[in-house]
């Protein structure tokens, strides 16, 4: 990330010695997303490059400051954000804060969300509240109430696929009250071989100022790797608008035999044959499921009543948090067979990269990185 005239993000703490608790699973397991600002081209030939280099998405500097304030705007955004689209590549934007408070920070807010509507960005795109400055002798609480501010008016806008980037040091040193952040999902840089914190709401970790993006070896760009598919698949980038008011009509049908729980918080809505919704099936509802169908791109969905399909996505947990009630081991695939010399700490919260279950009913999830761990030591949602 850039701040405006400066050409170095500040504050990286790239420390070590810290336990294997405090290194997130994910590690190399990731899709690339480039961090694009003014000083990056705007031409669609680089983009086309990071696409066929296997970058997926990218992060688009928007705005810095306030109407009253800095008043930046990116002047190669709207090229950028088409030429990235005509890339193939997945937009999320950007908003470089300055703001002290929430004032100032709702202020920074409305700057971000007018230049968003005015480049015809939806309401689905992610937007990320790229926090690396603070004032001097500023409280953990005062901070993390302005960054609670500024999310909110986004979501009070209809952006509700938001997201906090900063320095790994600010949750780690005590800058911000983690605790205390109503954000939903973390994107953390940390310049490192891994990214030495782990939360629950880490979707993203930006693992390098260097990623040479022409072979060049002198052309580099910020790099970060996605975990969750939060930055580089809009339409899914939040479990809670997994529903619509209709989809294509499912064909495929097979018949099956299993038992499902809604994992999506805001609950699963149910298709007819035809693809028309009917009622939302509440979170942590268990229903029985006696076939399956695919739509028109090819996505699952269950059969759980008469003609009423829900998503297969919406049963799909996205953490584990361990309730063994003692370290618990961690295995090298799905399966108790190969321990990989790994424990993670009872009560430790770890997001869910991949859910295997087999046919009799043996369930496993995957931390990342050849990290898997028994269903029977965890409890999701």
């Amino acid at each position: 990330m850039f701040a405006l005239g400066l050409t170095a993000v500040l504050g990286l703490n790239i420390g070590r010695g810290q336990v294997h608790a405090d290194v997130y699973p994910g590690n190399d397991h990731g899709t690339l997303v480039a961090d694009i600002s003014s000083y990056q081209s705007s031409d669609l030939s680089f983009f086309q490059t990071l696409a066929n280099r296997g970058v997926k998405g990218v992060v688009v500097k928007l705005t810095e400051g306030s109407a009253d304030g800095t008043a930046y705007v990116n002047p190669k955004a709207g090229t950028q954000i088409k030429n990235a689209q005509a890339a193939g590549l997945n937009v999320s934007l950007y908003h470089f804060g300055d703001f002290y408070g929430d004032a100032d920070a709702i202020a920074e807010a409305k700057w971000f969300v007018a230049y968003a509507q005015k480049y015809g960005l939806s309401k689905s795109t992610v937007m990320v509240d790229d926090k690396e400055t603070r004032a001097t002798g500023e409280s953990a609480a005062h901070l993390t109430s302005s960054i609670n501010a500024f999310d909110n008016y986004l979501k009070s806008q209809g952006y509700s696929n938001t997201a906090l980037y900063t320095m790994r040091s600010w949750f780690t040193d005590g800058i911000i009250n983690v605790n205390d952040i109503t954000v939903d999902h973390f994107w953390i840089a940390d310049y490192s071989d891994q990214l030495y914190y782990n939360n629950s709401k880490i979707d993203m970790w930006q693992y390098t100022s260097s990623y040479n993006w022409d072979g060049t070896g002198q052309n580099n760009i910020d790099m970060s790797l996605d975990y969750t598919q939060y930055f580089t698949n809009q339409q899914n980038g939040d479990s809670s608008n997994s529903g619509s008011s209709s989809v294509s009509a499912l064909t495929n049908k097979q018949s099956a035999n299993a038992v499902e729980t809604v994992y999506n918080q805001k609950g699963a809505v149910t298709y007819d044959s035809n693809g028309a919704s009917h009622q939302t099936l509440s979170y942590k509802s268990a229903w029985k499921v006696n076939g399956t169908a695919q739509d028109a791109s090819g996505s699952t969905y269950y059969l759980v009543g008469a003609d009423l399909y829900i998503k297969a996505q919406d049963t799909v947990p996205t953490v584990a948090t361990i309730n063994s009630g003692v370290p618990t081991k961690l295995w090298k695939t799905a399966g108790f067979i190969t321990p990989n010399g790994q424990t993670v700490a009872n009560g430790s919260a770890w997001k869910i990269i991949k859910t295997i279950r087999y046919n009799n009913g043996e369930t496993w999830y995957d931390l990342g990185s050849g990290q898997w761990v028994s269903a029977l030591y965890v409890s999701v949602k």
